[in-house]
């Protein structure tokens, strides 16, 4: 199951934070404030009782999965979810989406099955269902949403807490820049790369949540992440960054010519990532972009310049002779045995990059190879973030 990265806090706790929030940017995500919602700053209502949620349970024929009866201990519904999914209903107004929705099922025939057997939760034009044929160990039930701008079910989470903490990042993107949240994700993302720098991966999950919530920080060390556990370094989630992102030192010295000669390698048929990296990144980024594609080609492929921490260059520079003596092996144990020489240029930077990119070592960086890079201790120090 995903890391949440709101463990920390009692569903209580966590909806006492959204509601405040929700209560602020009222007017941009048309939520209708009564006094008595800004007296007490909570948008929820008095919990469901005990007998009420047993009522639903029995009139549904099942027991309602875990998070969802601990949400509705709290609160009996749910009035500020994102897009278009309206409110979470009472609990006793939830039902299954042949009751209650039978023109979706008629509309998404291929999904017919899945939608039959649903639970509906929300009140919106957009839909929020959960699958007890999809049952975690725990009891969860997988949360889907069906919505009017996607064709069919959007992405799987893997219980209706997991789905909740997804609509209120979304709602962080969008409408909530000063949410205590990020800060408190910041700091797990900070701690999980200081343990990755040490080659710990426990908790390298943690970027691909946090960039959920706008992290680009995350955002940045997640498509790293990718690409040294074998995974495909899309470049998409920079494409609109800001300067913050693009004038990084690492991601321009090191992760840029990664992404493109990603988009560049005849053998991925990718060409197209060119063409909408340099029409949808900032100019100066996608000029930087285009300038390396044309060293790409004229030269055969890219070069990696370590000169800038002399002790690392030497090691790289000893690899690449036995690299041309055809002794792979022999030059990836050198490069494992120098990684402590190695620093990272920003607090964006994650491993020695150029290693995947450059046209001698990238064709030995096996996925093995990859992930025992990342799992070796590298530089002690990021630079600043």
């Amino acid at each position: 199951m995903p890391r949440s990265l709101l463990s920390h806090l009692t569903l209580r706790a966590w909806l006492e934070r959204w509601s405040r929030e929700a209560i602020q940017q009222a007017e941009a995500i048309g939520l209708t404030v009564t006094d008595e919602m800004r007296a007490t700053g909570w948008i929820g209502t008095a919990p469901a009782s005990e007998t009420d949620i047993a009522r639903a349970e029995t009139r549904l024929g099942r027991q309602l999965p875990p998070s969802l009866r601990e949400f509705y201990a709290v609160t009996d519904g749910w009035p500020a979810l994102t897009m278009d999914f309206g409110a979470v209903r009472p609990v006793g107004e939830i039902g299954w989406t042949r009751d209650l929705a039978p023109g979706l099922i008629e509309e998404w025939q291929e999904d017919a099955p899945r939608l039959h057997r649903s639970l509906l939760l929300n009140t919106g034009v957009d839909h929020l269902l959960l699958d007890p044929a999809r049952t975690s160990e725990h009891g969860e039930w997988a949360a889907v949403g069906f919505t009017t701008w996607y064709p069919g079910a959007g992405e799987e989470q893997p219980s209706f807490r997991a789905e909740m903490e997804d609509q209120y990042a979304t709602f962080l993107t969008f409408d909530g820049p000063d949410s205590q949240t990020h800060t408190e994700i910041a700091e797990q993302v900070d701690h999980a790369y200081r343990l990755l720098l040490a080659g710990d991966r426990t908790e390298e999950d943690v970027f691909e949540q946090a960039g959920r919530f706008n992290d680009a920080r995350a955002l940045v060390l997640a498509i790293q992440v990718r690409a040294l556990t074998g995974g495909d370094p899309d470049h998409s989630d920079l494409m609109w960054r800001s300067r913050a992102v693009t004038g990084d030192a690492a991601v321009q010295n090191d992760l840029l010519p990664l992404l493109v000669v990603g988009a560049l390698d005849p053998d991925a048929a990718q060409e197209h990532r060119m063409t909408s990296f340099s029409q949808s990144s900032p100019p100066e980024f996608a000029s930087q972009a285009r300038q390396l594609a044309v060293r790409f080609r004229f030269e055969r492929g890219l070069t990696a310049d370590f000169s800038r921490t002399p002790a690392w260059a030497r090691t790289v520079e000893q690899a690449r002779q036995l690299l041309k003596a055809g002794q792979d092996d022999e030059a990836f144990g050198v490069v494992l045995s120098g990684l402590g020489d190695w620093t990272p240029e920003t607090g964006m930077h994650l491993a020695p990059l150029g290693l995947l990119w450059d046209k001698e070592f990238g064709p030995i960086m096996t996925a093995e190879r990859r992930r025992r890079l990342l799992s070796t201790p590298r530089g002690p120090e990021p630079g600043p973030v």
